[in-house]
């Protein structure tokens, strides 16, 4: 169950590229406050959706916080999630700290470190979570599953329920029947159980006070344990939350900076190959220097909320730094070889580029080191171009 929901999950990221009419936002900063009426791609730092999407939506940044109804599904991998509207179809969120309200007509997956869906959230499909603290208040119309640190289910539950976890409590009607996974096991007051219950529990022992059906059993399950024990929920999830956010952001970076740019990563290739020692000077002390100014501004009072903001910048540049330079790397490519892509053939190329900067994480000291190496380069080729256009609007 574990590896067929990451799959599902990683697949329902990896094919997103349009097929129809589609519209693209990118920059620091995107508000967006006007009705769409087709597929929306975001790209930014801060992502905030007030309009109602008639398709599909795609979000990548550090914030996301969509207020505004979704006619198709909802995609977004952020550092900070915060859904407050209806979506018509699937919601699947990869985020650091994800919080879920609204009515959702699909499935719900989410992969994340803390993870809340509200009372006010309605789920008339599945939900499939994994994360650090998972907590499920709204009621959900079919099965769920979900693995974490700590969990709770405060909901009612119309389908299976399958838990794994640190520390669990169930305090909320399951209708269907019941896999109870978790160190330390607690059933709550409301909690009630009408279908099979198997658990396992560290105590062994769990008080299900009157929460079972009547002529019904909870089935202690010894076997669960070995399964328990090889998947370690907490230390599961975190590392592969991260993997997956880690995974699908840089995709879909890639994806919507190759529809929504025109001519600036073309640019910072051309610097790249005009200044490449001055791009991988500029990239090493942007990464070195930063922090440094970042804190001596942290000391004096009024640079505060100057240091929030820079550290903020870099923190975001670090994490999408993989696929930034990607695209960098394959319009590189397109202007040695003296080729011209079209859109979808850039994609194509970036994606591989991304790929490969990944595999090299699996190559101990060298890899790391040309990975490094790469990466500034690309980020100081941006830098540069990024301060040119700077000098042009001024």
């Amino acid at each position: 169950m574990k590896h067929s929901f990451f799959t599902a999950f990683a697949l329902s990221f990896l094919l997103v590229v349009p097929a129809s009419a589609a519209t693209f936002r990118a920059g620091d900063t995107v508000l967006l406050s006007g009705p769409v009426m087709d597929d929306l791609y975001v790209s930014g730092g801060n992502v905030g959706v007030s309009r109602e999407v008639n398709g599909d939506l795609f979000v990548i940044g550090g914030r996301a916080d969509v207020q505004a109804p979704v006619s198709g599904s909802l995609h977004i991998a952020a550092g900070n999630v915060t859904v407050t509207s209806n979506v018509g179809n699937d919601v699947r969120i990869a985020g650091g700290e994800v919080v879920v309200r609204g009515m959702i007509s699909g499935d719900l997956l989410i992969v994340g470190g803390n993870i809340t869906v509200g009372s006010d959230a309605v789920v008339l499909g599945d939900v499939f979570v994994t994360g650090g603290n998972v907590t499920l208040r709204g009621p959900v119309g079919k099965n769920v599953t979900v693995r974490g640190g700590n969990v709770l289910l405060e909901g009612i539950f119309h389908g299976n329920v399958e838990l794994h976890a640190g520390h669990a409590v169930v305090a909320g009607p399951v209708e269907g029947n019941a896999k109870l996974v978790a160190d330390t096991l607690e059933i709550g007051d409301a909690a009630s159980f009408r279908g099979r219950v198997d658990y396992w529990s560290q105590s062994r022992t769990v008080d299900f006070r009157d929460s079972l059906a009547a002529g019904q059993a909870a089935s202690y399950r010894p076997e669960f344990e070995r399964e328990f024990r090889k998947e370690s929920p907490s230390v599961a999830s975190a590392v592969g939350g991260f993997v997956v956010f880690s995974l699908l952001s840089g995709l879909l970076t890639i994806l919507v900076f190759t529809f929504a740019t025109k001519t600036f990563f073309t640019d910072a290739a051309k610097v790249l190959l005009r200044k490449p020692w001055w791009s991988l000077l500029w990239g090493t002390l942007f990464v070195i220097v930063t922090p440094v100014v970042t804190l001596l501004l942290f000391i004096t009072v009024l640079g505060i909320p100057l240091a929030v903001l820079l550290l903020s910048s870099y923190l975001l540049t670090l994490l999408f730094a993989t696929p930034l330079t990607s695209l960098v790397a394959a319009r590189w490519i397109e202007l040695t070889s003296k080729a011209r892509f079209r859109p979808i053939v850039f994609f194509a190329v970036s994606v591989g580029m991304f790929v490969v900067l990944k595999l090299l994480n699996f190559i101990p000291l060298i890899g790391w080191s040309v990975k490094a190496v790469i990466v500034l380069f690309a980020l100081g080729s941006l830098l540069l171009t990024k301060a040119a256009k700077w000098k042009k609007v001024r």
